[in-house]
């Protein structure tokens, strides 16, 4: 099931990481031209997801899809990185910069499982 994804999330107050490292983390990670911020605003926000769209079946059986600009974005995060599926993963869960770059800004954010299939070798 297509879902297309929230463009605008509301910010918890206390689930932000920024609002409650110290101020110099909290500078550097709202940093406008980091590199996470940067891949966020030009790469991830930029993704078009209507364009994937006929490869899901309109229905209200199954469970909608995680964010398709996220998976995308992903993608690009582990061809650039060369890292492995468990690496991406990993840094997915626990990195922030990385999650920041996907657009996971609040700590409850769930970034997609590892059984997620990125790509479609077998």
């Amino acid at each position: 099931m297509f879902k297309k994804s929230e463009n605008i999330k509301q910010l918890g107050l206390f689930s932000s990481p920024s609002m409650v490292m110290c101020k110099r983390e909290s500078d550097e990670i709202d940093d406008p031209m980091a590199w996470h911020n940067q891949f966020y605003k030009n790469v991830t926000s930029c993704i078009d997801e209507e364009i994937f769209r006929p490869l899901y079946v309109d229905s209200k059986m199954g469970a909608p899809t995680k964010d398709i600009r996220i998976l995308c974005a992903m993608r690009i995060l582990k061809e650039g990185a060369r890292c492995n599926d468990i690496q991406l993963y990993e840094n997915i869960r626990f990195n922030l910069v990385w999650r920041r770059a996907l657009g996971l800004f609040d700590m409850s954010d769930q970034c997609p499982c590892i059984t997620t299939r990125l790509d479609t070798e077998v």
